[in-house]
């Protein structure tokens, strides 16, 4: 009857450890780590505790790599785009492509709009701007070593074309 706050239930960890958290632990124990939602980490049971969807913002979305490549595939839809030409696009399972557009909507990152039976994605590049303002401020780190590159690569270029030079026969 008392379940912890991260879902998993004292008799789940018996399953998984073969033996009762009350008896690894100590009863009382046991009742404070089920009431403040705490691991049973020193008998290698570990709960993965997820981020709460409150306390998302755009940076924490597009910290996910496969969020950051359905917002590219959104961008490239000129109307928008619906789930099913996202599941094709980028070949994951319908569920996938749809929580993580629920995330990117929560965030503001992809609007919504109803076409008849379908729900049309688009890219709101808007809420991109303090993303974008954020980053724009180290622009300046890769903008000085592509210079360097280049830099280099014509060094080289010309040394290489002095060294090749007209040969005489």
């Amino acid at each position: 009857s008392v379940r912890r706050q991260s879902g998993v239930s004292p008799a789940s960890v018996r399953r998984q450890s073969g033996v009762s958290p009350a008896k690894a632990i100590g009863i009382e124990k046991f009742h404070a780590s089920v009431q403040f939602g705490l691991t049973y980490s020193h008998i290698g049971i570990r709960c993965a505790i997820a981020r709460s969807a409150a306390d998302i913002d755009a940076f924490a979305a597009i910290a996910e790599p496969r969020r950051r490549e359905l917002l590219g595939a959104v961008a490239t839809g000129d109307d928008g785009c619906d789930v099913s030409w996202l599941v094709e696009k980028l070949g994951w399972p319908q569920p996938q492509v749809s929580k993580h557009l629920g995330v990117l909507r929560k965030v503001g990152l992809v609007s919504v709009e109803r076409k008849g039976r379908h729900r049309m994605y688009r890219l709101n590049g808007d809420e991109l701007r303090t993303v974008y303002e954020w980053v724009k401020a180290y622009e300046r780190f890769w903008d000085h070593q592509l210079h360097r590159v280049k830099a280099r690569a014509e060094k080289l270029q010309r040394e290489s074309t002095r060294n090749v030079g007209p040969r005489s026969s």
